[in-house]
């Protein structure tokens, strides 16, 4: 290699930085974005694994007490069971019997007891894990102070009180070792309506709760249970699992007030807390035959009964440590930094030997040229492609501009109101700021459109059309032109009907759509007019007028009105201006939306009232 000279040395260097800042550059965004996308990534991961884990879990106990419903309904029914109510000593002993196997045969009764009225046991058989006996006489219990029984003794035929989840109690002691229970009381009734005895089904709900248990080991989160006073039926703190029969008072929800809350309050969801993340569902095992008291279901299986969102319910919680997670992404970003500063380092090296053979290089210039001819050759090729692209971006361009007046020209307006900055932040309510906000975010979701639009041209991407309430996109539209409204003292006259729903995109029907028709009324209207806006249902179509008695068009402006390519813009009544655009946009969305668009106007002439325009969109209905 020849000995560098010191202009030599300046320029090798250079050429170095040259070589290497812009990969430097750009693994270092590439790093960011790669550990921001991994974070978010992993996170929906997280998310949905969790997810799914509830809805596994809870379409299988959802339906966890049919059977248990079904076997009730059975036994009561059975011949046996009628014989005793008719003739009580004769079969007795019967009665014994058809418990016993029954229990024998099911496997999931711990005990099966039959109370008299006084609450004292006449039978009971225990399971005693698949050994199932007798009890003796002189073993039975009284049970008349169990809430199960007291609760049991007023309800009528055919109904079943189904007591809380909880651990078995044994004279007066809870039972070792633990059995976490649900008890079926259904109480039997004679030939003559008199209730005889009742019949108690101890379900041992310890399969039940191992069952939930099992799926941790593939959750992300730990596995929590609980009851409708926020108690731990399930936790990965053992000493928490039914500390409410021990005397404990503490409880999730005095522990995570705020997550118990959104808990308890909502059906399903998520909830971040500087403890982590937490995932629900709620846990329904009892059918759709619930009544309006929650521990009381009907076996007459009538189908006029309906569920009650009160009823019987448990909820069962997924938790991430924020530790956990704090770990897992500690470890990825090590990682990450490790490579980047190793392909740094590397390619570093690697820019010092080109920088070297650069500058030595005597074909250089014939290199360039060479990649320069072929570049041009390249562009020559694309020519015809660019032009059209171009074409298509300036559309978007005028698109933009005209759609982003709206937002802005409110924002200004509310500064323009307040002459001095601080007398504006002490001032301004909180429906200005939140009116200046909504202003700033509408903007930022037209650019988005915008995009959107390029990206629908392209064939890249797809509307989200999905039902939006037309009343409540009206209301948005309107507050965000409630300056101009006012500027010009137009007055909105609207009949939109609440219930209507119609199949669109929020964003567009509001930003561009109706923002669109509206200043278009609102230019073309004297001061002091008024615009009707009003909303019909044929059917499944919804038809929305938006009607002004402006100055109207001509009917070569209303020829070319959807036209792109030959914008139809017109000063307003007071020398507004604007982009000819509007209505391109609005036809374009309309036809996106499944809908369409057609326009009437009359030209305002003296001597003649009967002007102004009529525009009518037409949607499909969600309803």
């Amino acid at each position: 290699m020849n000995k560098i000279s010191s202009p030599g040395m300046n320029k090798y260097l250079l050429r170095t930085l040259l070589l290497f800042s812009p990969f430097f550059l750009v693994s270092l965004v590439a790093l960011l974005f790669f550990l921001s996308l991994y974070i978010r990534l992993d996170m929906e991961n997280i998310s949905n694994s969790q997810k799914l884990i509830l809805e596994l879990q809870k379409k299988k106990t959802d339906t966890g007490f049919s059977e248990i419903f079904a076997d009730i309904h059975f036994l009561t029914e059975t011949a046996v069971i009628k014989d005793y109510c008719h003739e009580p000593i004769l079969n007795f002993t019967s009665v014994k019997s058809l418990l016993y196997y029954f229990i024998k045969d099911k496997r999931i009764y711990d005990q099966i007891r039959m109370l008299g009225l006084d609450g004292k046991e006449i039978a009971r058989v225990n399971y005693n894990n698949g050994d199932p006996f007798l009890v003796p006489k002189a073993m039975l219990q009284d049970k008349s102070d169990r809430y199960y029984y007291q609760k049991a003794l007023t309800l009528p035929p055919n109904t079943v009180y189904i007591s809380n989840l909880d651990l078995n109690v044994e004279n007066g002691e809870i039972e070792k070792p633990e059995k976490p229970t649900i008890r079926f009381t259904m109480p039997i009734y004679n030939e003559h309506g008199e209730m005889q005895n009742l019949f108690v089904f101890n379900y041992n709900a310890k399969q039940l709760l191992e069952e939930i248990r099992d799926y941790e080991s593939i959750s992300y989160g730990r596995i929590m249970m609980l009851n409708r006073d926020a108690q731990w039926l399930i936790s990965n703190d053992k000493s928490q699992e039914f500390a409410f029969m021990k005397g404990d008072t503490s409880s999730f929800q005095q522990k995570n007030p705020d997550v118990w809350r959104h808990i308890y309050l909502n059906e399903q969801g998520s909830m971040q807390s500087d403890k982590g993340l937490f995932f629900h569902t709620t846990l329904r095992p009892v059918p759709t035959l619930a009544s309006a008291e929650s521990e009381i279901i009907d076996l007459s299986l009538s189908r006029e009964l309906k569920y009650m969102p009160g009823s019987y319910e448990w909820k069962l919680v997924t938790f991430v440590p924020q530790s956990y997670l704090d770990e897992r992404y500690s470890r990825v970003t090590t990682f990450a930094y490790s490579i980047f500063i190793s392909a740094n380092i590397a390619f570093f090296i690697a820019c010092l030997f080109i920088a070297v053979i650069k500058l030595n290089s005597t074909y250089r210039d014939n290199i360039y040229k060479q990649m320069l001819e072929e570049y041009v050759s390249e562009l020559n090729k694309k020519s015809d492609e660019l032009q059209k692209n171009v074409t298509e971006i300036q559309e978007l361009v005028h698109i933009l501009c005209h759609d982003l007046l709206n937002p802005i020209s409110c924002v200004i307006g509310m500064m323009e109101y307040y002459n001095d900055p601080n007398e504006m932040a002490e001032v301004m309510d909180a429906e200005g700021k939140e009116l200046i906000v909504e202003s700033l975010e509408q903007a930022i979701n037209i650019i988005q459109m915008v995009r959107t639009m390029r990206a629908l041209d392209s064939g890249k991407q797809k509307l989200s059309i999905q039902p939006v309430n037309l009343s409540s996109s009206l209301k948005t539209s309107l507050r965000m032109l409630r300056h101009r409204l006012t500027d010009k003292g137009i007055t909105i006259t609207s009949d939109v009907d609440k219930n209507h729903n119609v199949m669109a995109e929020e964003a567009s029907l509001i930003n561009s759509v109706m923002s669109n028709l509206i200043t278009n009324s609102i230019k073309f209207s004297m001061e002091g007019s008024a615009v009707e806006i009003i909303s019909q249902k044929d059917g499944e179509k919804v038809y929305m007028h938006v009607i002004d008695h402006g100055q109207g068009m001509s009917e070569e402006i209303l020829k070319y009105i959807f036209d792109p390519s030959k914008p139809t813009t017109r000063p307003g009544t007071d020398g507004e201006k604007g982009t000819g655009f509007g209505m391109p946009l609005v036809k374009k969305f309309m036809e996106a939306y499944g809908g369409s668009i057609s326009i009437s106007s009359t030209l305002r002439k003296s001597g003649s009232d009967r002007h102004g325009t009529k525009i009518t969109l037409t949607f499909k209905s969600a309803d």
